[in-house]
């Protein structure tokens, strides 16, 4: 039986997973490992390890569900396997973290996400020199590039998603070529063979290792085992403990509203009504989708304006009302598809559930948001 937190390590049986879960374990934690293969280092210790493929779709619900953890580290270089089929991998990818969203969302407690990451170039731009093993025109490094982006992109949106005292996104992406600790030695025939291990690059010998890192810089796993302890606060008051997290970067440069951004909106807002005030007025073009948010403005308008018709009122109202009827008639003309949603489903049902949201001087869209801010998308 446990007695201590526990945490997952996905990819811990690769070089930097097995790392981190054997630190981890000695740090006293209850180490879970998930991975599709076995173990390739002895000494890696941990309370359980489970053969999984944590990209398949529903894998990663499962192993948040069986083992309820407070810290995952994902090691898995996912941006490397999901490359290597651009076309389904981009699906596979984005499916990936809307699985890890519905994960995160029904734990029960707060839990630390962690994502080892990549630029996918090691460092480089556009002119890198090398592959693994592929064409250079085939652009091997730029695709992995790409998904390395659309994987940091993702994450950023999970760390929007939560009130950050619940989940906590955190990606450190290192810019180098990463090794282990130790320099490996055989011999091959009358050769010596004298190595260091790239991890899923594979092993490169002095003058591999001299020309890679002049290119790409250089450093350990146990380097980056290291911005994982700081990452985690486990040396409490560490200095730039988050120095590294991209994705806390990249949340405080990303443009937020400010108060002229505010006083705009009042304005714009105010002579948007002061214009349609004595008139008829479109409700909504229907471009702000999906479809139910369309139908909620327009039932919400209808309530705003009447909160306490019958059925039979409703209908009238619905028959009757110019808005109404100049809205479904603006609609139909560029989707018909809509429109004959907003026939079926602007009902007097629907306006006895939004009366639940309203309340007295609410107008259309507030009633919307009301509804809306009920619901968790996804």
């Amino acid at each position: 039986m446990k007695d201590t937190e526990t945490v997952v390590v996905i990819g811990g049986a690769g070089l930097i997973g097995s790392a981190i879960a054997r630190h981890l374990a000695g740090k006293g934690k209850y180490v879970v490992i998930a991975d599709i293969r076995m173990p390739l280092n002895q000494e890696v210790v941990c309370a359980e390890y489970v053969q999984l493929d944590v990209l398949q779709q529903g894998a990663v619900a499962q192993l948040m569900d069986d083992y309820q953890p407070v810290l995952v580290v994902n090691a898995v270089n996912s941006a490397t396997l999901f490359s290597r089929h651009v076309q389904s991998g981009y699906d596979k990818i984005i499916q990936f973290y809307v699985d890890l969203y519905r994960s995160l969302r029904a734990l029960p407690g707060s839990i630390h996400y962690v994502q080892i990451g990549t630029t996918g170039s090691g460092g480089l731009g556009f002119n890198i020199p090398f592959t693994h093993g592929d064409k250079l025109e085939d652009l091997p490094i730029i695709n992995k590039a790409a998904f390395a982006g659309i994987a940091t992109s993702m994450l950023t949106l999970l760390s929007r998603s939560f009130p950050s005292e619940k989940v906590r996104i955190s990606e450190l992406k290192p810019g180098l070529a990463i090794f282990a600790d130790i320099i490996f030695e055989s011999m091959v025939g009358k050769a010596r063979l004298v190595t260091l291990d790239g991890g899923e690059s594979g092993h490169y010998t002095y003058h591999e290792t001299a020309l890679l890192t002049q290119f790409m810089g250089f450093t350990t796993v146990s380097r980056i085992v290291a911005k994982v302890e700081a990452l985690l606060d486990l040396h409490k008051g560490t200095v730039g403990a988050v120095a590294h997290d991209i994705i806390a970067s990249i949340n405080s440069t990303i443009l937020t509203q400010e108060e002229r951004d505010n006083l705009l909106r009042d304005k714009y807002l105010k002579k948007m009504q002061i214009l349609q005030k004595n008139d008829p007025s479109i409700i909504t073009t229907g471009n702000l989708g999906p479809p139910p948010v369309v139908r909620d403005l327009v039932v919400g308008y209808v309530l705003s304006q009447e909160p306490n018709l019958s059925k039979q009122a409703f209908s009238h109202y619905l028959a009757t009302n110019t808005s109404v009827l100049e809205t479904l008639s603006y609609i139909a003309k560029k989707n018909e598809q809509l429109a004959k949603y907003l026939h079926e489903e602007c009902t007097y049902e629907k306006y006895e559930l939004l009366q639940h949201y309203y309340r007295s001087g609410f107008v259309a869209w507030q009633i919307a948001g009301a509804a809306l801010s009920k619901q968790v998308p996804v």
